[in-house]
């Protein structure tokens, strides 16, 4: 009886050690890797979280990854509706982008707190749409940062213009917006006094004589920062260039509600008075009416303006419209087929002369994206951190002609703009045109001839 026991225990035993090996194997082998094993094979993925509220924001962006991917800058190594993996052309060492649509101030910053106080924070955020969401991005991120710790994540941002936002206490004064997050925020569009700078020049460069305003129209939303901003930038260009100019300040006529296309009668009433005064007017200079409005507003007062155009005395090409790049190509290609008065405007993308990419509007993701597979495969210890990263954006030189650049620079100066070489360009709408034409700067400052484009909207403003 002892010896039947004893046997009955030995083959259990034995059984037990064979199962425990078969399981070991099924673990590693198919497919259900231990936290180990799964930790060895993503020591060199680091994650970017991508801040859109709007999925075709997102899907945008996804097209600057798919250029890339085109052109051998990146590799995409897996795709899900809302992430992407990507490997660097070089090293093979894998990104993470992962989109968060958190919409509003308060959950985008509830979100940035959640992922800095993660066990392992992204290395960079990028966003948002607006300078608002971008603002609560920065903000929470220098919150985050009063304990010292340099893993937070990296700023990068595509697309909000703003230079200067008020702090919490109003008696402090501005503070510009890449000071929030100071060292560590890196803007890759062209700011509002850029942009401002730029299409004035564009313009008076444009005049025959090269004159001059000699009176500006500045129709302000003074209820969005942008729109404030983008006033002020061009309030300082326009001194620049004109220092005797009239500048009629508008504050209180367009706002961002109303309907899309429709101006509204206080709207009218506005273009009714500029285009009267126009009549009345013995000034030989021209006359600007500058819109540093957003999409929607900037929209309908151009419509009003169309509304009420009537012939002057010095003819309807006296009037001059200036906007930031709150509209685009669209716009511009429905107004240039009955224009009364020329419209200018800026795109913060790479030239259509100078792009590696006709038809694809989403440059400046891809310039992002180029920019961290650059850093991917430098010679820096894997997994590449976010301090490491910060390092290599301050010193990061990507000519216009490389391999990995869109044909503009990628470099930063010290405060985390882009250098200047990186303006953008000039879309402009001309009465007895039939074409919107694009007008840019060669490398030594002088204006190229402008480029007539197709009347088929595939810029991004």
């Amino acid at each position: 009886m002892p010896v039947t026991f004893r046997s009955g225990t030995i083959a259990l035993g034995f059984g037990a050690i064979v199962l425990g090996l078969l399981m070991t194997y099924t673990l590693v082998y198919d497919g259900v890797t231990s936290p180990r094993v799964d930790d060895a094979r993503n020591r060199d993925l680091v994650e970017v979280v991508v801040f859109f509220p709007a999925v075709s924001e997102w899907h945008e962006f996804v097209e600057g990854v798919d250029l890339c991917e085109r052109l051998g800058i990146t590799r995409i190594v897996e795709r899900t509706p809302e992430s992407l993996i990507l490997a660097s052309p070089e090293q093979g060492r894998r990104l993470r982008l992962v989109w968060n649509s958190t919409s509003g101030l308060r959950g985008s910053r509830d979100q940035v707190r959640e992922l800095c106080r993660r066990a392992s924070p992204p290395i960079g955020l990028i966003g948002s749409a607006t300078s608002m969401l971008t603002i609560a991005l920065a903000e929470q991120l220098r919150e985050e940062s009063r304990g010292g710790s340099d893993s937070l994540p990296i700023l990068l941002i595509p697309w909000a213009t703003t230079v200067m936002v008020e702090r919490d206490d109003p008696a402090d004064g501005p503070i510009a917006l890449l000071d929030l997050y100071p060292g560590r925020s890196f803007r890759y569009c062209p700011n509002n006094r850029r942009q401002a700078d730029f299409i004035t020049d564009c313009v008076v460069d444009s005049e025959v004589d090269k004159k001059p305003p000699g009176r500006v129209y500045l129709v302000v939303d003074r209820k969005d920062l942008y729109s404030t901003d983008l006033a002020e930038a061009f309030r300082r260009s326009v001194a620049r260039v004109s220092p005797e100019a009239e500048i009629i300040e508008e504050p209180e006529v367009v706002t961002g509600q109303g309907p899309p296309d429709t101006p509204t009668p206080s709207e009218i009433a506005l273009a009714e008075r500029i285009w009267s005064d126009l009549l009345k007017s013995a000034n030989p200079t021209p006359t600007w009416v500058v819109l540093p409005l957003q999409g929607e507003p900037c929209r309908r007062m151009l419509a009003a303006l169309r509304l009420r155009a009537r012939p002057s005395t010095s003819g309807p090409d006296s009037i001059r419209v200036l906007c930031g790049d709150g509209i685009g190509l669209n716009e511009l290609s429905l107004h240039v087929t009955n224009a009364e008065f020329p419209v200018w405007c800026v795109s913060s993308s790479v030239s259509p002369r100078k792009s590696k990419s006709d038809g694809v509007t989403a440059k400046v993701p891809a310039e992002i994206v180029a920019s961290l597979m650059k850093a991917l495969d430098s010679k820096v210890p894997i997994p590449l951190s976010a301090s490491i990263l910060g390092q290599i954006l301050k010193k990061m030189e990507i000519g216009d002609r490389d391999n990995d650049s869109f044909g503009r620079p990628i470099a930063f100066v010290a405060s985390g703009e882009r250098t200047a070489s990186a303006s953008g360009y000039i879309l402009a709408a001309r009465p007895g045109s039939t074409q919107v034409v694009a007008i840019d700067r060669d490398g030594e400052g002088h204006w190229l001839k402008p480029l007539p484009l197709p009347s088929t909207p595939t810029i991004r403003p």
